[in-house]
């Protein structure tokens, strides 16, 4: 059972998801970042 090949998958796989999602997230934020907020005050 080669356990060290199954590990190395999962963290390519798990690096890649947080990358594409950490994209999405930067990108939705900046767009966000955009609109200036409403201040109260």
């Amino acid at each position: 059972m080669e356990l060290q090949l199954v590990v190395l998958t999962l963290a390519v796989v798990l690096l890649l998801i947080a990358g594409t999602v950490f994209a999405a997230w930067r990108s939705e934020r900046v767009d966000r970042d955009d609109e200036p907020p409403p201040r109260d005050g």
